[in-house]
């Protein structure tokens, strides 16, 4: 496995935070994707639950679920440990994805967030 140089996840997640604000949706989303990309090789789930979280956007918006946002949220909670902090994140942030999903399954997140 190829070694990535300390402090690369941080930076490509604060490039993808700036451009978020920014209003660069696609410049952001790359970033994230990146920082995915990276968690996977370092095999990081916490660098992968912030990679999702990223990608979820900075604000609630209820509106169409975003396939490759609800799969890498999906993805990042499937290896988030149980008693990792941002595992309530991840749920809550899935349950809104999902918000025009089934209400049991919503319901079911937010509950366990």
């Amino acid at each position: 496995m190829a070694s990535v140089p300390d402090g690369t996840p941080a930076l490509v997640l604060a490039l993808g935070d700036a451009r978020a604000r920014m209003g660069s949706a696609d410049g952001s989303r790359r970033c994230f994707e990146d920082a995915a990309g990276l968690a996977r090789r370092l095999d990081d789930p916490d660098l992968l639950a912030r990679a999702a979280l990223g990608a979820a956007g900075l604000s609630v918006k209820i509106a169409a679920v975003r396939p490759e946002v609800r799969t890498l949220l999906e993805e990042a909670l499937a290896k988030a440990d149980d008693s990792s902090p941002r595992r309530a994140a991840l749920l809550a942030r899935l349950a809104v994805e999902l918000y025009y999903g089934p209400a049991s399954v919503r319901e079911r997140l937010s509950d366990e967030a």
